[in-house]
């Protein structure tokens, strides 16, 4: 206007503003700072401003300096509002700073921001005049599972969450494996238990659950569950952790699971890490590192056993054997009485811990569940119970045509053990009864379940004698009687007696039918 008065003088704006307040919504990660006047809101440098744990700090793990660039004000004003991005929200959860009302503070420098005259607002200082938060809104976002990982090999499920996770809250009793997506679709599944942990020590963005032993043999052993990417699903509920701010993270239902990202298969060998061997149940216990197919085992020409952990010292290759109980960590194998009874009459093998061996030569002995065969080697014996049952006769035959006497025993029996004066035949198996004592005899020349004894001829004719008395003329009046001390198996143990009040009955009877002859 040409009637518009210019100034006599001007002095500019050379006050500088400052921050009166600060507002912070963790939840949507918006922050609102409050000036004195009016700001060039893009002056302003967002590195500059650090949120910190207390007005004062002295340790730099409370502090943390914002690395967003997003300003949401645009132009003059005397708010700036500031845009905080996902990496510095999970910054502040992981220091835990920032979460709280008592736990938010900022603090910045005198070349942070600047009003519209170019004047750098007045700093604010940790422990001198540090700005605690005016209106503070906590987070109440509940985090949520973006993607996981499945290592069989490993044993191993990565999780991957939206947010920073409290690691101390997770309970992995909530996570369940599925085969199919929709729970009414699903053959098999199975729920961690806390046989697993959680092996992330940090809150963070993931975490790593390590499967235990029985968890991975359990799951393992669902054949049609975690052998595929399309067949591994997980399923979490509410109450498998909570971010650092509380809020429990969102189920994933079993009717629409989420299916893994990253499968990787098992890949590793079993192996025999142990084994215990029983003389007295037969038995030999196998405990490998992980279950095993006992459809897949294969005992003959696989296994040995051995007296030395060389090749010197006796050996002894098994032939066979019965599988006891299903698929396992632990095989239980119960020896046939053919590879029992060889075993003891190898006076160097399997006599103590010391001299027992088990060798697995060929890897096709047995595979784990997804096929891996077993890795050869060979174990010192960790638990070895010997041989204390004591043997007992089964049954007898009387040949007096040959003048045999032949015992079946339930186990292998030393010959060098037998006292013949400790057999009695009867006519019955009652106290008194006409009875012949054993004085000599002709014994087998093995070690064997069958002992054969060849009577001595003053024997037979002993016996033939008292035919008279009805001693052994027929299956009906021939019985036999032994002490504890007539024979011994290979450990040692005294054969279990039988008394002549309850001597046994002959099971086959061949009379004598030769004829005479003229000496």
């Amino acid at each position: 206007s040409s009637s518009a008065l210019r100034a006599a003088g001007f002095i500019d704006d050379s006050f500088r503003p400052s921050l009166s307040s600060f507002d912070f919504d963790f939840d949507s990660g918006r922050l609102l700072l409050v000036f004195t006047e009016t700001m060039n809101s893009t002056s302003i440098r967002i590195h500059k401003l650090f949120f910190q744990l207390f007005s004062f700090i002295n340790n730099s793990n409370h502090s943390y300096s914002l690395r967003t660039d997003t300003i949401i004000t645009v132009g003059p004003s005397l708010v700036i509002e500031i845009q905080l991005n996902q990496y510095d929200l999970n910054e502040l959860k992981r220091r835990a700073i920032g979460v709280t009302f008592d736990t938010t503070f900022l603090t910045f420098d005198d070349m942070t921001v600047q009003d519209m005259n170019m004047n750098y607002a007045y700093s604010r200082i940790n422990g001198l005049n540090a700005a605690q938060v005016r209106n503070f809104t906590p987070d109440k976002t509940a985090p949520f599972l973006t993607e996981f990982d499945l290592d069989m090999n490993r044993g191993t499920i990565s999780l991957f969450f939206s947010e920073i996770i409290s690691s101390v809250s997770i309970i992995v009793q909530h996570l369940t494996l599925q085969d199919r997506r929709n729970v009414s679709d699903i053959q098999s599944f199975y729920a961690i238990t806390n046989n697993s942990f959680n092996i992330s020590p940090n809150d963070d963005t993931g975490a790593v659950i390590e499967l235990g032993l029985n968890d991975l043999d359990g799951i393992k052993q669902l054949q049609t569950l975690a052998i595929s990417s399309s067949s591994t699903y997980l399923h979490i509920s509410l109450n498998f952790l909570t971010d650092v701010s509380g809020n429990y993270i969102t189920p994933i239902p079993n009717s629409d699971a989420k299916r893994v990202r990253a499968f990787r298969q098992d890949l590793t060998r079993p192996s025999l890490f142990r084994f215990d061997f029983d003389f007295n149940t037969e038995l030999v216990s196998l405990y490998f590192t992980e279950i095993v197919d006992i459809s897949t085992i294969k005992i003959g020409m696989t296994l040995s056993l051995s007296s030395s952990s060389s090749s010197l010292g006796q050996s002894y290759n098994l032939s066979g054997g019965a599988i006891v109980g299903g698929d396992s960590a632990l095989v239980e194998i119960r020896l046939t009485y053919f590879d029992l009874n060889n075993i003891k009459n190898l006076t160097q093998l399997a006599t103590s811990d010391f001299d027992l061996y088990l060798r697995i030569f060929d890897e096709s002995f047995i595979q784990d569940m997804i096929g891996n065969f077993i890795a050869p080697g060979q174990l010192m014996v960790t638990n070895f119970i010997p041989d204390t049952t004591r043997p007992y006769l089964l049954y007898f035959i009387l040949d007096l045509n040959l003048g045999d006497l032949i015992l079946y025993y339930s186990e292998i029996v030393d010959i060098s053990s037998i006292v013949f004066s400790q057999f009695s035949i009867h006519n019955m198996a009652f106290v008194p009864s006409v009875s012949h004592k054993i004085e000599n005899a002709t014994v087998s020349l093995y070690n064997s379940p069958v002992i054969l004894l060849r009577l001595s001829s003053s024997d037979q004719n002993s016996i033939k004698k008292l035919h008279a008395f009805s001693l052994a003329t027929s299956k009906s009046t021939t019985y036999l009687s032994f002490n504890a001390y007539s024979i011994r198996d290979m450990a040692g143990n005294l054969v279990l007696p039988i008394f002549n009040d309850s001597a046994i009955l002959v099971s086959s009877y061949f009379p004598d039918t030769s004829l005479p002859t003229l000496d």
